[in-house]
């Protein structure tokens, strides 16, 4: 016997195999396109105020139209359901950071509002201003600097 008569058998299973493999990805492919449609679809579309807004002004627009104190999670509520797809961790850091440059004001624990609708009576909150960057100046010195190095240089 030779060697292709004894082995016609493991490489028609092979054949009938690699075929079903092929028909199971046509048919998943098929499926996958289905739910990328309906996806599309279901995707809500931005408000036509925020069209091209980035991510900043869209926050200062949503406090200054709902014209209260919101919480990062709300505010990534109605910029979900304004259309934008941001992390609600992004909303919550950029929420902080306006409010650290000033142009959102903080009235109580993570309720953030538009600086033109502060509840009446509601205690602002300050953003803690950092530190100096830098070595403090020392005393050895008339002029409060640092003396010069020693004569043979920093190191020896």
């Amino acid at each position: 016997m030779t060697r292709a008569a004894t082995s016609a058998g493991p490489p028609d299973a092979a054949v009938r195999s690699l075929r079903q493999i092929q028909r199971r990805v046509q048919q998943l492919s098929r499926s996958l396109e289905l739910l990328l449609l309906d996806l599309d679809q279901d995707l809500p579309s931005i408000d036509p105020p925020l069209e091209g807004v980035a991510r900043t002004e869209a926050i200062l627009h949503i406090l200054d139209t709902h014209a209260g104190p919101l919480a990062p999670v709300e505010i990534w509520r109605s910029l979900r359901n304004a259309g934008y797809l941001d992390d609600k961790t992004l909303v919550r850091v950029t929420t902080y950071e306006l409010w650290r440059r000033g142009r959102l004001v903080k009235v109580g624990e993570a309720q953030y509002c538009h600086p033109d609708h502060v509840p009446a009576g509601a205690a602002r909150q300050e953003p803690a201003r950092r530190a100096a960057r830098g070595r403090p100046r020392t005393a050895a010195t008339s002029d409060g600097w640092r003396a010069a190095p020693p004569a043979g240089g920093p190191h020896r």
